[in-house]
């Protein structure tokens, strides 16, 4: 299970790692963070998915990494060709 802060990767492309295998690599979006009513690992990081208008979340328990893949000002602007 994933130890760290999910909100240092604010604004960030990242990719997650799962145990499963599976990865996901974009922008966290949004979290949801864990309280006293809800089970321990069930607070996630999100992904908003513009091209489907879904949401992907990955929950605490399944995520075995993140890496931080760049800044999205840094790929915003190599994309818009700024940099």
């Amino acid at each position: 299970m994933f130890e760290g802060d999910f909100h240092q990767f604010k604004n960030l492309i990242v990719k997650v790692t799962c145990f499963d295998g599976r990865e996901y690599t974009g922008v966290a979006t949004s979290f949801r963070d864990h309280d006293d009513t809800s089970l321990p690992g069930s607070d996630c990081i999100c992904f908003y998915e513009s091209n489907t208008n879904r949401r992907a979340d990955f929950f605490r328990a399944e995520i075995k990494d993140i890496t931080i893949v760049c800044p999205t000002k840094q790929f915003v602007e190599k994309v818009d060709g700024a940099a």
